[in-house]
């Protein structure tokens, strides 16, 4: 991860273990979602693009 995502991973388990409102826990839940497949992408495009020197 990041370190932008690893502080928002952080934040976003802070926010959730705080207040468990529904509301906070889900946009914290799709803030995490989100980063991580972002990162999923960043792995899947370097993969592709360094396939054909292997």
């Amino acid at each position: 991860m990041s370190p932008g995502g690893i502080r928002l991973y952080g934040l976003a388990r802070r926010v959730i273990s705080k207040n468990m409102n529904g509301e906070d826990a889900h946009i914290a839940s799709m803030t995490l979602a989100l980063e991580k497949g972002r990162e999923e992408r960043r792995r899947l495009i370097i993969r592709d693009v360094f396939k054909p020197l292997n």
